[in-house]
């Protein structure tokens, strides 16, 4: 393999081997230094820039490019050392793989936050966190990315160590390189979920650095992003929404029962994708790259209007959520029984619909601040979005009653396009009309279908996934009868008939056994692979309408936010 290759495959598995002699990986580690300083130290770097850079060098080793993988990992760790040394132990994370603990003999508990480790010496795990929680560090020892994620952006840690495969690594990078935090990383020497081993010394190592002068050198989207979920926190949140809604002795009485409960759900739960996309498009739209500059002054650059218009975005979305529970019956959002478990669905619809007044009555109130034509301009972007969106569920429910009625691929990408591309569409543009900068309105409609559909598609893959922690079941809108792309994928390979075979089979099997039959129907017709080059062609597509919206940062916004939505797989060619 040519190492022009390395950049188009990404971080498959054909690149991520790792070099099984210590001496190997320890000579690329040693002239990682060297190669990554043609990096440049200002911005974050991408998967694609490690990559172009890990070909030649690997070739230059005389290595093959199955090593790319593990080079990148070096890359990555040269990059970002200083940085990591700069920031306390006591604000950095510990991440451990389950597979780490011994396969039969450990004693471990396991509960929502991960393995409870019982310090019983049967595998290495326990000599680990005892040093590392030593010196400080926060340990947790889970597969996935949730928890990082979420400490992150909650401001817990301010950088981060992993242990894991390559796999898990290509999968959680490029989110960690978006928030452009300080992360290293130490892949697994032996791949699978038992039996697995690490660099140990090389782990600690990493673990020991101190005393680096870089922190805060590298501009990220993380501190916009902690300014984002501070909105929703007290007393921030309460002085934000006091006057919108009575606040005080009134929300303990029934009458206030309706304002406690829709003010609870904006609070708690949710990524705030599109409040961050409000805010982020405003300060950018105003002041370019220096929105990524950790020193910025946020005070100056995001005032209480600015916070409320955040607000009342996530107050639509989550609005349009509770409804969309009710409509698909869903038990769990978020990992919390959905509002019509808990209150019962006259109830819910009533807060959904609260939830919708909440959310203009903010924006409206801020003429003063903002400008009666800027908020006028909001509102009617929003009204726009809100019946697309109702426009595309009501063809959804509609479809779902209507069987006999096929959905074609055409049809499901625009029912897609009307239920969630509007939303991105109207964040971005609210946070660039309160900054009132220049920008493509067509340009910006064409990125928005473009992301809004991917991001639809990726739900689409994603439901045939369960999902433990916020208690979701794998494949609930085929159960459901729900018209999707993969359904309409399936119809159109495998005719009409032989999906009503398989679909008058749900009446008398096992739900899970119906599923398994239905996943077997549309592997073999490659449906899930075609969805996934669809996805791959719209990730790109809003990526190059991302350049013709309004300038060179906001560009690099744009495709920042589609980077967060869309997993890195699927910008792959």
């Amino acid at each position: 393999m040519a190492h022009q290759e390395i950049k188009n495959i990404g971080m498959t598995k054909d690149i991520q081997r790792v070099p099984q002699d210590a001496r190997d990986r320890a000579r690329l580690r040693c002239r990682a230094a060297d190669a990554a300083a043609r990096l440049d130290r200002a911005m974050p770097p991408t998967l694609d820039d490690l990559a172009a850079i890990a070909g030649p060098w690997l070739e230059s080793l005389a290595m093959p490019a199955t090593y790319a993988g593990f080079a990148i990992v070096c890359l990555n760790n040269a990059f970002w050392a200083e940085a990591f040394a700069s920031v306390p132990p006591k604000r950095r994370l510990l991440l451990l793989p389950h597979c780490l603990a011994h396969p039969d003999a450990c004693e471990a508990s396991v509960n929502a936050m991960g393995l409870i480790c019982a310090g019983c010496g049967n595998c290495a795990i326990s000599s680990i966190q005892r040093e590392a929680e030593a010196m400080g560090y926060q340990v947790v020892i889970a597969e996935g990315t949730s928890q990082l994620l979420d400490r992150l952006t909650s401001g817990m840690a301010d950088a981060i160590l992993g242990v894991a495969c390559m796999d898990s690594l290509s999968k959680s990078y490029p989110k960690l390189a978006e928030f452009g935090v300080p992360n290293l990383a130490v892949p697994l020497v032996r791949d699978g979920c038992r039996n697995t081993g690490t660099d140990l010394d090389y782990l600690m190592e990493l673990m020991r650095l101190t005393g680096g002068d870089a922190r805060g050198t590298t501009r990220s989207y993380l501190p916009l992003l902690r300014q984002t979920r501070l909105i929703f926190e007290p007393p921030l949140f309460d002085c934000l929404v006091e006057g919108i809604v009575p606040l005080g002795a009134a929300l303990s009485a029934v009458l206030g029962e309706t304002d406690r409960i829709a003010l609870d759900c904006l609070r708690h739960g949710g990524k705030r994708l599109r409040p961050f996309a409000v805010l982020a498009a405003c300060v950018v739209g105003r002041v370019g790259d220096e929105a990524m500059s950790p020193s910025a002054d946020w005070s100056a650059l995001i005032g209480p209007a600015q916070q409320r218009v955040g607000i009342a975005i996530e107050a639509l979305h989550r609005a349009s959520l509770v409804h969309d529970d009710i409509e698909d019956d869903d038990d769990f959002r978020h990992g919390a029984p959905t509002l019509h478990r808990q209150y019962g669905v006259p109830a819910a619809i009533n807060l959904g619909d609260h939830l919708v007044g909440l959310g203009y009555s903010l924006i409206a109130s801020q003429k003063e601040h903002l400008g009666a034509d800027a908020v006028a301009d909001m509102l009617a972007m929003l009204a726009r979005s809100h019946l697309e969106l109702a426009r595309g569920q009501g063809a959804e429910l509609f479809w779902q009653a209507r069987p006999q009625e096929r959905c074609t691929p055409a049809d499901a990408l625009k029912l897609y396009t009307l239920k969630t591309s509007p939303a991105f569409e109207a964040a971005i543009y609210c946070g660039l009309r309160m900054a009132d900068a220049k920008f493509d309105l067509e340009a910006l409609r064409s990125y928005s279908t473009y992301l809004g559909t991917a991001f639809q598609i990726v739900n689409d893959l994603d439901d045939w996934k369960a999902d433990e922690s916020n208690k979701c079941l794998r494949g609930r809108d085929a159960l459901a009868g729900r018209p999707t792309l993969l359904h309409a994928l399936a119809v159109e390979s495998a005719g009409p008939d032989e999906i009503a075979r398989v679909l008058s089979a749900k009446s008398h099997m096992p739900a899970d056994a119906w599923l398994t039959d239905l996943e077997a129907l549309y592997r073999e017709h490659d449906v899930f692979n075609r969805a996934k080059r669809l996805l791959t062609r719209m990730a790109k597509l809003s990526g190059r309408a991302a350049e013709q919206v309004g300038g060179e940062p906001v560009a690099r916004l744009l495709q920042s936010l589609v980077r967060l939505s869309v997993p890195a797989g699927a910008r792959e060619s």
